[in-house]
């Protein structure tokens, strides 16, 4: 895992966190990215979610059957196998796309929640072998579609305010290729690129506390954490989003 470096309040790119900062780490918007900058990245992500629907659409016809297929056979028992292609075809479309450092937290949200492929449900009438029904498939295909459109959605970066009991504790933010500057609460991180995140929170005679940050299905703004001391045998530091 590479380490970026902040350094204050210059603006830090590090595993598709941008966080701008002064050296409380409020954020500047002095320094904030500019709009064509803005702009660039959400065509960016919009064609790569439109692209990965293309291939989604070529899952689909070959494992459903349909217009796309050759022909408008519609096939009503889907062989488990064939699903399976049709979601990792498109999520390693997704994975292979999203390589700039501000697309790793979204990478990663790719990697660890893609929606599951779902197993036999029933057996092939005519050929006995196990199968899935053709509603729990289209369900299954309507689930990846709409997983693409939260990726192309809007806003590209969000803005997270980080509280601790007590405070002066330091937040590790991090994507699972690279290591993102480290801060100390209170404080806001503003233009957060939208993604899953893991985090770790420390502070001397305390409890740390590890978890993960959704920012794609999560919009609430607020990560909260209560610290438990070092010697306190009934309790664990925790973290809520509020």
């Amino acid at each position: 895992m590479h380490r970026l470096q902040a350094h204050w309040p210059r603006r830090v790119v590090a595993g598709g966190i941008i966080v701008l900062a002064t050296a409380v780490s409020v954020a500047s918007n002095q320094n904030a990215p500019s709009n064509s900058d803005t702009t660039s990245l959400e065509a960016q992500i919009k064609t790569i979610s439109s692209e990965a629907a293309g291939v989604l659409q070529q899952g689909v016809d070959r494992a459903l059957g349909g217009p796309g297929s050759g022909g408008t056979r519609i096939i009503e028992w889907i062989d488990p196998s064939s699903l399976a292609r049709m979601g990792s075809d498109t999520q390693r479309f997704l994975m292979a796309r999203l390589q700039r450092p501000e697309f790793a937290a979204m990478k990663d949200y790719v990697a660890l929640l893609f929606p599951r492929s779902p197993t036999a449900d029933h057996l092939d009438p005519l050929l006995g072998s196990p199968a899935v029904s053709r509603p729990v498939a289209v369900e299954y295909s309507s689930a990846i579609a709409a997983f693409l459109k939260k990726i192309a959605g809007n806003p590209l970066a969000v803005t997270l305010n980080i509280i601790t009991v007590p405070a002066e504790a330091e937040i590790d933010l991090r994507t699972a290729a690279v290591q993102g500057p480290r801060s100390r609460t209170n404080t806001t991180l503003s233009n957060v690129y939208r993604g899953l995140y893991k985090f770790r929170i420390t502070k001397p005679l305390y409890k740390p506390a590890d978890g993960t940050v959704n920012l794609v299905d999560d919009n609430r703004p607020h990560l909260e954490c209560a610290l438990a001391l070092l010697d306190d045998a009934r309790n664990e530091s925790s973290c809520r989003r509020r």
